[in-house]
């Protein structure tokens, strides 16, 4: 008989960026999760820089597994044989708001159905769930993993990376379980989640972004052109940016984060970071920009419109936008319509964001965003990406 087990991929990182939340024992999902799982395994890479983790998992009374560093599908393969598991559930080691009762009973259907994966409704926010496979699924990813993408499809991280994206990309070649009944949670339970998010969670982890950044590259017409990064952050997106244009503009709220931006980025002659509000037109010359690109800022903004105008004004003639949002979770919220933090004004449905769009743009590409991959709208899991061209 196979046991309830909950494998918690993390990294050295996340202790640095969500170290309250991982540390908290009230909140920490390895804690929690004692209550309900068999086993519990904190998977991370085999680095010397992991053994914070190593640590962590003595302190919690809790399994430690380090597998190859960049082989992530590898390392959990390598880690279920390990600890004999047929099935298993994995989460991110800074969900804390996980529910571990929904996790054991998704267990639970995969196990009596004897599928590779268990898929969940895609209006469903997975930070309260995690993925629920068996050892087969994870061997069948690996076999996927030289495969190329599918057409119409951007993939920013291969399959040996996560393996779990295979989902998304090569259905066909899985025997799946799809799940329609999930959790609804009431208010309250809405206003301690939100209370931890606004508390500890940082907006924009370094890197995260990344992925974005990369599918926007390759969307972009203008080659050597002069470029808007809005709501740029660490900086890193702008930065990879000006590799492949004449100029870039790296734009930000926060002086202190452009003042860290302007040293950690002194020696790129082309790329340029300055304070600003994007809500205001005059930060930039109208008709200057070969493009414009936005990722996970306009839900910040107050007035959403007045943003997209302004991108409209600061490009040129037939000028190019990248647009990527969050997309507004149904699930496990019903009728609360607020985002789970307060740095975001609001979150978007796609048909509101297509007509919100519409009077400034020409929406000439869609793509839903599921683990860093670039995919059909409709099976989107937590963000839309757009392609828009300025009206003439």
């Amino acid at each position: 008989m196979d046991f309830n087990n909950l494998l918690i991929q993390t990294h050295w990182s996340d202790f640095e960026s969500y170290g309250e939340i991982i540390r908290d024992p009230d909140i920490s999902i390895a804690n929690k999760a004692k209550r309900y799982f068999d086993t519990i395994v904190l998977v991370c890479g085999d680095t010397p820089e992991n053994r914070v983790v190593r640590k962590y998992a003595e302190e919690m009374g809790v399994e430690c597994f380090q597998g190859d560093l960049w082989d992530v599908s590898k390392r959990f393969n390598a880690c279920m044989k390990k600890y004999g598991m047929i099935y298993a559930a994995r989460i991110l080691n800074y969900h804390f708001m996980v529910d571990c009762a929904f996790l054991v009973k998704c267990l639970e259907i995969l196990r009596s159905e004897k599928r590779d994966y268990l898929v969940l409704p895609r209006n469903f926010d997975m930070k309260f769930a995690g993925d629920i496979f068996s050892l087969s699924f994870l061997n069948k990813a690996e076999a996927l993993s030289t495969r190329e993408c599918p057409e119409k499809a951007f993939t920013s991280r291969s399959l040996s990376f996560c393996p779990w994206a295979a989902v998304d990309l090569f259905p066909e070649f899985f025997q799946l379980s799809c799940l329609e009944s999930v959790p609804v949670y009431g208010l309250e339970k809405f206003k301690a989640i939100r209370d931890v998010v606004n508390r500890y969670y940082p907006e924009r982890a370094r890197l995260n972004d990344m992925p974005a950044y990369k599918v926007a590259l390759s969307l972009l017409e203008s080659n050597r052109g002069i470029v808007a990064d809005i709501a740029c952050g660490h900086g890193d997106g702008a930065a990879k940016l000006s590799r492949f244009n004449e100029l870039v503009f790296g734009i930000d709220y926060s002086r202190k984060q452009i003042l860290e931006n302007q040293r950690r980025f002194s020696e790129v002659n082309n790329l340029i970071f300055f304070s600003g509000d994007a809500s205001d037109v005059k930060i930039l010359q109208e008709n200057s920009l070969d493009a414009v690109v936005s990722i996970h800022s306009m839900e910040h903004f107050r007035d959403d419109v007045r943003f997209l105008t302004n991108c409209s004004k600061w490009l040129k003639k037939g000028g190019q936008m990248v647009l990527e949002v969050p997309l507004s979770m149904k699930y496990p919220f019903t009728d609360i319509g607020r985002p789970l933090g307060d740095k975001h004004i609001r979150e978007y449905e796609i048909k509101q964001l297509y007509a919100k769009c519409e009077s400034y743009f020409k929406i000439e590409n869609i793509f839903g965003v599921s683990r860093g991959n670039y995919i059909a709208p409709e099976k989107a899991r937590n963000a839309v990406m757009l392609l828009l061209r300025k009206k003439i």
